[in-house]
């Protein structure tokens, strides 16, 4: 009878260590499960909208591998076989204008700098002076509207 009581009071408390276990765990992991969870940020995806060609593909092609799972570049090419200087112009102002989710960044003739200025963030925070000063002079300072930085000079014909 002894051996019977001794027995089922290990049961019981076994039983009652498990279930006092299981509970602790649930309620741990309830209330800071999540920080057991690696959460993956999704993959910011950047529109590039120009007349794409071989050499930006390249470039593009490296960008996208160097920031797999975290930034890639989405080409759109608006071909200069396709559309005219001023169809490309047209055409981004009205997705512009629209919000458009599917243009982050653009190219544009420096002649419409002034034009597409309202579209842009200034980028004078994300570029301080000191890097400014390694672009020619008069490349840079067409990319100025307003005393703000509105563009950054990609091409220049001289």
């Amino acid at each position: 009878m002894k051996l019977v009581k001794k027995t089922l009071s290990k049961f019981y408390f076994t039983l009652l260590a498990i279930i006092g276990f299981a509970l602790i765990t649930f309620i741990f992991i309830s209330v800071i499960g999540d920080g057991f969870i690696i959460k993956e940020e999704p993959e910011t995806k950047i529109y590039f909208v120009d007349n794409i060609s071989d050499g930006h593909k390249i470039v593009i092609e490296k960008f996208n591998k160097k920031y797999a799972g975290k930034i890639k570049v989405a080409p759109i090419d608006l071909p200069f076989e396709k559309f005219s200087t001023n169809e490309r112009k047209e055409l981004l102002i009205r997705y512009l204008r629209g919000k458009s989710d599917r243009i982050d960044i653009f190219s544009v003739d420096q002649i419409w700098t002034q034009r597409f200025a309202k579209f842009v963030e200034p980028l004078g925070s994300y570029f301080p002076v000191n890097k400014r000063e390694q672009y020619l002079e008069a490349a840079i300072e067409s990319c100025y509207y307003g005393n703000k930085l509105v563009a950054l000079p990609l091409y220049f014909d001289i």
